[in-house]
């Protein structure tokens, strides 16, 4: 039998919020107590989205069988300087539960970028935890490529801060294989400690309708019907996807549908 762990888990965002890595690390979180370990969260209040009203629960409330720690970070969303006050509360916040709680690891995410990493590489030195780096994106490298770390100086010290929390790591997970190359071009003996594990499909907590929109009905034999069920975001290269599309039509393919 495995011995019992006490787990401290770190997200801005946690269920019923409705970020996707809040539902997956709710999954994560009740598969730890499933097997048995004592398992806090630490997160904000429902906030994610500008100008939708959210339930408030509890400061400190058990779901799941684990401990969820909720604190009043309101939506910084085109406020800077909130998100300055946020994002440093959010670190402080991180220490101040690690050394209460004295956990045996700690789980950190990306979001926000590199401070909650930041903060449990500290709270991990302090209390002697295994750090665990659960890499949604890499932060600084998709600041730069957004514009949002295009100053030389910030973007060095934000790469000296995460290579710091991704040495102090015990376990690094990423995504893909081309994370991990990216892991290895900041330094190479970090490769041995990464693992690549992708994101998996959520549980609805709803029942699943029966009924189908009514564009699945129309059913043709001569229409490309071409679907695209990612992110529709900065980084999916969608330009070149429309650019497909378009040279599809020039070829003479004109029953061609787009669907997002």
């Amino acid at each position: 039998m495995k011995k019992s762990k006490k787990i401290l888990a770190v997200h801005r965002y946690y269920w019923p919020d409705t970020p996707p890595y809040a539902s997956m690390l709710r999954c994560i979180v009740r598969h730890w107590v499933e097997e048995g370990h004592n398992v806090d969260v630490l997160s904000s209040q429902p906030s994610y989205k500008k100008g939708v009203e959210n339930d408030t629960f509890s400061k400190s409330a058990n779901l799941d069988g684990a401990t969820v720690h909720r604190y009043e970070l309101p939506n910084e969303t085109g406020r800077p300087f909130l998100r300055l006050f946020n994002t440093l509360r959010f670190l402080l916040l991180i220490i101040y539960q690690a050394l209460k709680g004295r956990y045996d690891v700690i789980m950190v995410s990306t979001a926000p970028p590199v401070v909650p990493g930041f903060a449990a590489n500290i709270a991990s030195r302090l209390t002697g935890a295994k750090l665990i780096y659960h890499c949604m994106d890499l932060h600084p490298e998709i600041g730069k490529l957004s514009g949002e770390f295009s100053n030389p100086t910030v973007y060095r010290a934000l790469e000296r801060i995460d290579i710091a929390t991704c040495r102090r790591a015990s376990r690094i997970i990423v995504l893909s294989e081309d994370m991990r190359k990216a892991i290895g071009k900041r330094d190479a003996s970090l490769v041995s400690k990464v693992s690549v594990i992708n994101n998996f499909s959520l549980p609805s907590e709803d029942k699943l309708s029966n009924s189908k929109s009514d564009w699945f009905e129309v059913k043709s034999k001569d229409k490309l019907r071409l679907f695209f069920a990612g992110n529709i975001g900065r980084f999916q290269g969608l330009e070149l996807f429309v650019e497909a599309i378009h040279e599809l039509v020039q070829s003479g393919n004109t029953h061609v549908e787009l669907v997002f």
